[in-house]
């Protein structure tokens, strides 16, 4: 279950981090927006890309998938090939490299 679209509190951050470590694998979207957002110290997406590092530190099966749509062999069906072929990650090391510097 997602979270509610009205969490707007300091509440998000916990209630989003109690899904993560329920779930199997995240996507994250590669994007220009992302990639700026994401190196910002304090931001919404760097804090969540603390908690998937730190979800994906205590546990590597943790399936990571790090997208850029416009690319080729990034795409939906990709993903859903990627999948179903059981991968672990896609390009897990491009995302720890841009997050990692950061955090």
């Amino acid at each position: 279950e997602l979270l509610d679209p009205g969490v707007d509190d300091s509440s998000w951050l916990a209630k989003w981090a109690l899904q993560l470590d329920d779930c199997v694998g995240v996507l994250i979207l590669n994007s220009e927006e992302y990639r700026c957002k994401v190196q910002q110290h304090n931001s919404a997406l760097m804090k969540e890309a603390k908690k998937i590092v730190g979800r994906y530190r205590r546990d590597q099966s943790l399936k990571v998938f790090f997208l850029a749509a416009s690319k080729m062999g990034q795409g939906p069906g990709d993903l859903r090939l990627a999948l179903q072929d059981g991968l672990p990650e896609m390009n897990l090391q491009g995302w720890l490299k841009l997050v990692c510097p950061a955090i």
